[in-house]
This record gives structure tokens, sequence and C-alpha cells, in this order.
């Protein structure tokens, strides 16, 4: 088992990854930094630093290498125990070095130290980010960004003409004006915003309403313009009167009758049909509600007309014109 390979993969995660008996990897965040004389740049990263009073288990390890070996947490625990009496053993006669992260070592009063590497960045917010060097800015121009951040720049006013350059201070009345003058211009952008706002949507408002009817009244005249041989018709006399109902609910208005409909679409859910309506009012049909099918089905159509001349010219005009699905029906 790889322990510090572990370890490493755990505190890309994690801030603080507990070693039971051993200690714990702490990781902090560090910001860039740039040395302009030797210029270096510095990423920003996590460095890694070690507390060897913080032993208490925390379960993170265990239970990262119980799952990835796929063995209990109990087993995962006696392998770490192993590998720490390996290291105890080891520090005491040779540097204990753990790769990207640092290394470990005995002092002269026998104690553990801890000495981080820190080549390695534990962030993913910055990866791929390195440090790297340029050529050190030379004196005269680090002088002259070290004054503009300090804001000490000194302006250097020629006064060849020999004219007074003698400034009054404004009066206390004069600051009250200038207050009052931005208050007002504040207050004049807010009212001209809130206008604004409310003018622009009226006019979108209208101008759909306005592009709506002129569709509606291109369709029809494309419609009446549109000349197909539909043959001629026989002139049938049918003592019939037409018993004309109507029928209202809570959404549509369908009159009863002789009625000759082109249909767009047939629904079960009444809602959808609706849509449908709506969608073809909107392009300039004069749609509506036709009368629905023996099963129940509402149906939609492109318009119902008074002649079966007229429904054949709209018929022909969406479906070979605009290349529309629709049928015909006879209400």
């Amino acid at each position: 088992m790889d322990l510090v390979k572990e370890i490493e993969e755990l505190l890309h995660y994690h801030e603080c990854v507990t070693v039971p008996n051993f200690g714990s990897f702490l990781v902090s965040n560090s910001n860039a930094k740039v040395d302009l004389k030797i210029g270096k740049f510095v990423s920003p990263k996590r460095k890694v630093s070690f507390n060897a009073l913080i032993k208490q288990n925390d379960g993170i390890l265990a239970k990262y290498i119980s799952s990835n070996k796929n063995i209990s947490y109990q087993n995962a625990l006696e392998e770490i125990n192993q590998k720490i009496k390996i290291w105890f053993e080891k520090i005491k006669i040779d540097t204990l070095i753990f790769k990207n992260i640092g290394e470990f070592y005995l002092n002269a009063e026998n104690k553990i130290c801890f000495q981080a590497y820190n080549t390695k960045n534990f962030s993913h917010d910055f990866y791929g980010l390195e440090d790297f060097k340029r050529l050190p800015i030379k004196e005269s121009e680090l002088k002259i960004i070290i004054n503009k951040e300090k804001n000490t720049k000194n302006i250097i006013m020629d006064n060849d003409k020999n004219e007074n350059l003698a400034f009054e201070p404004e009066s206390k009345d004069s600051g009250k004006k200038s207050k009052f003058k931005i208050v007002a211009i504040i207050t004049s952008l807010v009212v001209l915003s809130v206008l604004g706002y409310y003018f622009g949507n009226e006019y979108i408002q209208n101008e759909r309403i306005r592009s709506t009817e002129i569709a509606q009244k291109k369709i029809k005249n494309n419609v009446q313009k549109a000349t197909y041989d539909i043959g001629s018709i026989s002139s049938l006399e049918l003592n019939v009167k037409a018993n004309i109902e109507t029928v209202e609910d809570d959404t549509v208005l369908v009159e009863q009758g002789n009625f000759y409909s082109v249909i767009a679409g047939s629904f079960r859910d009444e809602r959808n049909a609706e849509k449908l309506l709506g969608k073809l009012k909107s392009e300039g049909f004069d749609a509506s509600f036709a009368k629905n099918s023996p099963s129940g089905l509402f149906r939609v159509a492109y318009g119902r007309l008074k002649t079966k001349r007229e429904a054949y010219q709209l018929l022909n005009f969406v479906k070979f014109t605009l290349e529309l699905d629709a049928w015909y029906l006879v209400e």
C-alpha cells in the first residue's frame, strides 16, 4: 500500500488529513507574490504543514483506503498502523521522504521535524499555474511603478508665462450648490429611466398588436388571390333549415352549423389545443376551435369558412404555399 500517495490525493480535497498515531497534514492558502527586483512570480497555492500533536483518528484516511482497496474499515486501520511502525523505524536512521509533500527528520533533541517541499500545488482553482521568472525591471522603471502604487508621483507645472497660479478656495455656499446639483441630476436620471421603461413597454405592445393585424391582412389577401383549378361544382337545391346553436364553456366558443374547416391539429388535452390556437392567431390566421371529434378530441382550425370554395382555397394555400399540414372537414 502506498500510503503517501493516498495522503497526497486527499490533500487536494481536504484541509486536514490525519494519520492516526502519527500526526496531521494541514493545507493553507497562500496568495500570489511578485518580486519585481529579481523578476519572479510566485503563483497562489495551497501550502502543506504538519502538526504532530493532532493524532486522533478522524476516519478520512482509513475510509478512503477502505473504498479504494475494497477492504473493511478495520483492515484499513491495521494497514495504516503497520506502515507507521515502518516510518518510525526508518526515521531513526535516515530522512523519511514523502514524495511531492515533504520530508521528516530528527533534530538534535531527537524530535521529529517536518520540511515541506511546496513544489506541488494542491489547489484545483489554480491548477497548471506555475511559478516563473522574467528579466528584472530596471531600477528607474521600478521607482516609477512604486510611485504610481503609492500615488506619490509629483506633478510639475510649467509657468513659463509667469501667470498667476493662485487658486481661491470655493465658499461653503458653492459646495452646497454643487451637492444640490448632483441630487437634481440623479433625480432626473431616475425619473427619465422610469418614464422610458413605461413608454418603451407601451410602444412595444402597440407594435406587436400592429404587426399581428398586418400579418392577418396579408394572409387573407394571399388566400383571396390564390387560384386553384378545383373543377366545377354542380348546384344543388336543398331545403335544409340550419339549426345554429352556440355552445359556450370556460374557454372556447364554437358555432354549430354548416361550416367548411381547414384543420391544423387534434388534441386530447384541451390545454395543448389552446396553445396551438394562440400560436396560429399570433401568426395572423383567423383561427378558431372546430367541432370536437366523435371520440372527444379538440380540433383547432386555420379557419372555419362559409363556402367550400373558400375552404379549398385556404387548404391549398396552407398545404402548397406555406407547406404546412392541414386537412379538410365539413361540419
